[in-house]
């Protein structure tokens, strides 16, 4: 029976070393579930930030991309300053006309959004070109491919008021010569 007992007393104490034993792989453990969990918070943290600044710098090379679009678009013009009139430079457009005083760097913008054709465009600039002075200003008409059509009456109209004028021909109907869009 002794031999038994102590048997059964050494399967108790070997049955305690291994339960003290699990009870503290299963303690490291824990400690290194929480490490390992603390480290995926910190990685998807970062996952995020990363992810913010990508999409942040996304938005800007779009931005970016546009204004170089835009940039493209735009044609220098440049203006001889020792001519004794003042330059009223006139784009011309599908959309209507828009007019740059190249003293003051004013644009007056005749493009009525709400008309599918150029019509009231015309008639609002030549009203207020006849107010200006034919002998102090003179006008530039640059002219976009799709306002050909009413480019030559507008040029008539200005010579019938006395205005000196200029004309250039832009290469599409995308080109500009002012920063602003119509």
């Amino acid at each position: 029976m002794f031999t038994n007992h102590h048997y059964l007393k050494q399967k108790l104490l070997d049955a305690e070393r291994l339960r003290l034993t699990l009870k503290n792989e299963n303690r490291h453990l824990e400690k290194e579930a929480l490490r390992l969990a603390k480290e995926i918070r910190d990685q998807e943290t970062q996952i995020q930030r990363k992810q913010t600044e990508l999409e942040t710098n996304q938005k800007e090379l779009e931005k970016q991309k546009k204004e170089l679009e835009k940039r493209k678009k735009l044609i220098s013009y440049s203006v001889d300053s020792d001519f004794p009139k003042k330059l009223l430079i006139v784009e011309c457009s599908p959309a209507g006309i828009r007019v740059k005083n190249s003293v003051t760097g004013e644009v007056y913008n005749f493009i009525d959004s709400a008309d599918l054709t150029y019509a009231t465009s015309i008639t609002k600039f030549l009203k207020w070109a006849k107010t200006r002075d034919p002998q102090t200003e003179y006008f530039s008409l640059v002219i976009t491919p799709g306002a050909f059509g009413y480019a030559n009456n507008l040029d008539q109209e200005l010579i019938s008021a006395g205005f000196s004028r200029g004309r250039e021909i832009l290469p599409s109907n995308d080109s500009r010569i002012f920063e602003e869009e119509p």
